[in-house]
């Protein structure tokens, strides 16, 4: 795909973004099959879930990791049926490697909203040294730009940050990114050696540190999360406009608190 078609696509995709977040991506009738549908949704996984909480087997386990992995960020009504089932489970196998696996999981998909502090984690820097996370944000303005060498709608989403960051980066406004790839960093290397992009960069090889999991965007290569210098979190894939609007007040000195824009104030989707 050539990188104009890339960036042209990412306007798009912001557009449709934007539609989700006031509820105007569809029309009064499709609000209305996708009510009947939900119910029936949550119907189907009241009945799964409370089948696989009477059996508990490790079959019905990897179920269960399966659909935390695969599915509950795309279907959110998941999310309270699992968390049910999970805790027969957790108290079955206390031990397994599933049961930290489920609660990174189900942690981020429950946590991961404007108010609540960011989920810390280790990544790898490029050199192949393990990092915290902490010091490329704390007490900063700071987004995390968890992205893929791979992902060219993720690609076009950071370039569109790079003017921000160049005219707040002397004002306190922190850029890391973490790129999730997979068996080496060559691909990386080669799109960094491209984009020449102005902040860190950690790397994720093969989901070693569980960060996808834990941010509950298993399926996914990208994510924005914008924290305030206290660590709490901002907004959670804003976009470039609505970035700019949390920016501005960089631009007033000894600002204390920044308020948050309810377009933004938005769950994972």
């Amino acid at each position: 795909m050539k990188e104009k078609d890339i960036d042209v696509r990412q306007t798009y995709w912001n557009q449709v973004n934007q539609l989700k977040k006031r509820n105007e991506h569809l029309t009064a009738a499709g609000h209305a099959w996708t009510t009947r549908y939900d119910s029936l949704k949550q119907a189907i996984a009241n009945w799964k879930y409370d089948l696989m909480a009477k059996d508990l087997n490790l079959a019905n386990f990897y179920r269960l990791y399966d659909d935390v992995l695969l599915r509950a960020a795309n279907n959110r009504q998941l999310l309270e049926p699992i968390r049910k089932t999970y805790a027969k489970y957790l108290e079955r196998y206390p031990q397994h490697p599933y049961s930290q696996k489920i609660q990174d999981g189900l942690s981020g998909l429950l946590q991961v909203f404007p108010g609540n502090p960011y989920i810390t984690f280790h990544a790898t820097d490029l050199a192949g040294k393990d990092q915290p996370i902490a010091p490329y944000i704390n007490g900063k303005f700071s987004l995390i730009d968890l992205w893929g060498s791979w992902c060219g709608p993720c690609i076009a989403k950071s370039r569109m940050v790079v003017p921000l960051f160049e005219k707040y980066k002397d004002k306190g406004f922190a850029v890391v990114g973490v790129a999730r790839e997979f068996d080496n960093t060559k691909a990386l290397e080669r799109c960094l050696k491209r984009e020449q992009f102005p902040w860190p960069q950690l790397v994720e090889v093969n989901d070693r540190h569980g960060i996808w999991n834990k941010y509950g965007v298993q399926n996914n290569a990208g994510l924005f999360i914008l924290i305030d210098a206290q660590g709490k979190i901002l907004a959670i894939d804003p976009t470039p406009e609505e970035l700019a609007q949390y920016l501005r007040v960089l631009d007033q000195p000894n600002t204390s608190s920044i308020a948050m824009p309810s377009a933004s104030a938005t769950p994972l989707p």
